[in-house]
């Protein structure tokens, strides 16, 4: 049935300067928002490493406490592994973040710009 007071939702995009200047600030509003939200998976990864490097000398007090001497070297060498890798994954996320303060200090495009850019290009191409 019609509704006699029913008000006009629709609206015809216009393609103008305006909008299109509307659509690049959303484009790197949603950028900027990525960008601190990978930013952020990386801060709580370096957080979870911080945490897991304290356990893990904990851990290796502990055995070392409790272990004979005779072990003790192998606790040591299993400790400084365990370390040694959970360094290496900190190390892989340092040159983002760096890249990123690079990027916002000379007001560059942001990091994620590129591969979002292309997703999108990629997107386009399907449809």
């Amino acid at each position: 049935r019609e509704k006699t007071n029913r008000p006009l939702t629709r609206r015809r995009r216009e393609n103008s300067a305006e909008c299109l200047e509307k659509l690049r600030q959303i484009r790197e509003n949603i950028l900027r928002a990525l960008e601190l939200a990978e930013l952020m998976v990386l801060r709580e990864r370096k957080k979870a490493d911080a945490h897991l490097m304290d356990m893990m000398m904990q851990r290796c007090q502990l055995n070392l406490a409790h272990q004979p001497p005779a072990l003790h070297e192998a606790v040591v060498a299993d400790a400084q592994a365990a370390l040694q890798a959970a360094r290496a994954r900190s190390a892989r996320a340092d040159p983002r973040v760096a890249q990123y303060a690079d990027a916002q200090a000379g007001m560059q495009l942001g990091v994620l710009d590129a591969s979002v850019h292309a997703a999108l290009v990629r997107k386009r191409k399907r449809q």
